[in-house]
């Protein structure tokens, strides 16, 4: 996405800040969109949805005007024929991952279009819900249900967040002889194991958290 691609290029810069300003904005019109558009205009989920949206592009506007509008002039001089050089294996590895992230958004909803199709559909659909066992309580009205399973998928993933926390420190000068025996590599692996084991641990519990924004999202509306 053009955004990443904005973020790297100004954080290569360690010109953070420019990027966490407009971000903060993004969230706060985030806020107020989701309640004029869900709440006041009654928009559901399509509102819901245009909200993320307009606030999304305002992070890229942002970071696309101050790129381009001369706040760089060190390191952005304008385009040239030398962006297109090698520009065949970026193209691959692009196709390849946007590939990956359609297959994961399509997984779920393929499994119930095709269970639709089978012979006891509504028992084969109510079997793959079960296995979602946060929205199903959401589903059947059982608030209770509901946050204890939230309480345990996120003690468990918390509990393997620090786990493999403990691992990075402890094994940090040799994570990076799993990938690799160039020992340049492996100590520049070392040298940021710290880092690695805060991010793995901070981002433990961001999957059961966002599964619990989305589904209390579309209880909401339905």
């Amino acid at each position: 996405m053009p955004m990443f691609n904005m973020q790297q290029f100004l954080q290569s810069q360690h010109k953070n800040m420019i990027i966490g300003w407009p971000s903060a904005a993004s969230f706060a019109l985030h806020v107020l969109l989701s309640w004029i558009f869900v709440t006041k205009l009654n928009l559901g989920i399509s509102g819901a949805m245009g909200a993320m949206i307009i606030a999304s592009w305002l992070v890229t506007i942002a970071l696309f005007l101050y790129i381009f509008g001369g706040w760089c002039p060190d390191t952005w001089r304008g385009f040239t024929l030398a962006a297109l050089t090698d520009l065949s294996p970026a193209v691959r590895l692009s196709i390849s991952s946007g590939s990956m992230i359609c297959l994961e958004l399509w997984y779920n909803a393929v499994i119930v279009l095709l269970a639709g199709y089978l012979k006891n559909a509504t028992i084969e659909i109510s079997a793959f819900s079960i296995c979602v066992r946060v929205s199903n309580e959401l589903g059947s009205g059982n608030a209770k249900a509901a946050t204890f399973s939230i309480k345990v998928n996120l003690t468990t993933a918390i509990l393997m967040g620090v786990f493999f926390w403990i691992m990075c420190l402890v094994f940090g000068n040799r994570i990076g002889y799993i990938f690799t025996s160039d020992e340049l590599v492996a100590e520049t692996v070392s040298s940021l194991s710290a880092l690695l084991a805060f991010s793995v641990f901070l981002n433990s519990g961001q999957a059961i958290l966002t599964g619990m924004f989305y589904n209390n999202l579309i209880l909401v509306q339905q």
